[in-house]
């Protein structure tokens, strides 16, 4: 007896629950209406959602092509984006394509301070690693400029 009342006591607020989460036919249509209204947006940032749980599952190659999509859509000059692309390319160990890409990324981050210190600190992190490749004579002209981006993360 006191399963069955168990059992009908889950299904109950099972339903309660079903019924409180699923919206409503007009928040239906509203939500269709909204998404309708800017597919744009809503593209982009599903694109971005891919790119990030990408790079979260250490998916570099599908994060990538994800970033790359979103800045295209945002005209090649999106800093999200950028920033994403940088960090995936440091972690594929593509070196020269992160200080390009940290190259594009300063003057689009250019109303983020954060960001953009933060786009100088890895190109000189990435030249750093650069410089010192060949352990037994290390580039000093690399480490100069890796030197002048960690200034430059300094002081932005």
């Amino acid at each position: 007896m006191k399963r069955s009342l168990l059992v009908v006591t889950g299904c109950l607020a099972g339903a309660l629950l079903f019924l409180l989460v699923m919206p409503s036919p007009p928040a239906q249509a509203a939500a269709r209406a909204t998404s309708a209204a800017a597919p744009q947006e809503e593209d982009f940032d599903d694109v971005m959602d891919k790119a990030r749980l990408n790079f979260n599952r250490r998916n570099y190659e599908d994060a990538l092509k994800f970033y790359k999509r979103a800045n295209k859509m945002k005209g090649e000059n999106c800093a999200e984006c950028l920033w994403g692309m940088a960090q995936t390319y440091s972690k594929l160990g593509a070196d020269k394509n992160v200080v390009e890409t940290c190259d594009r990324l300063v003057p689009a981050a250019a109303d983020d301070k954060a960001l953009a210190s933060k786009a100088h600190n890895l190109k000189g992190i990435t030249l750093a690693a650069m410089a010192m490749e060949k352990i037994e004579k290390p580039d000093l002209k690399k480490l100069a400029d890796a030197e002048s981006e960690f200034r430059l993360a300094l002081a932005t």
